[in-house]
């Protein structure tokens, strides 16, 4: 059979609008990095900074899943804390 995605790993961060799915080549070497880097490109002079301000706020994921497309399984997962200063 053929191969049915183009990424090794899918990334499923939760936040309150629902849920945003990334596709990545390789496994981030430390998910805690990544999603943190991944709310700092919402924050003005960030990459996302244009949808943080045409939904009126900054999208702090509550929680984060990294799957094996591969293998189909969860491989590491992040959740936010009760308190995170952004």
């Amino acid at each position: 059979m053929g191969k049915n995605s183009k990424y090794n790993y899918r990334l499923v961060i939760k936040d309150q609008k629902g849920e945003t799915v990334l596709g990545l080549d390789r496994k981030p070497k430390n998910l805690d990095f990544y999603i943190h880097s991944y709310i700092d490109s919402f924050k003005i002079g960030g990459a996302n900074e244009h949808i943080s301000l045409d939904i009126g706020f900054i999208p702090v994921p509550d929680s984060a899943k990294l799957i094996d497309q591969r293998i189909n399984q969860v491989v590491d997962e992040w959740f936010a804390p009760m308190f995170m200063v952004i």
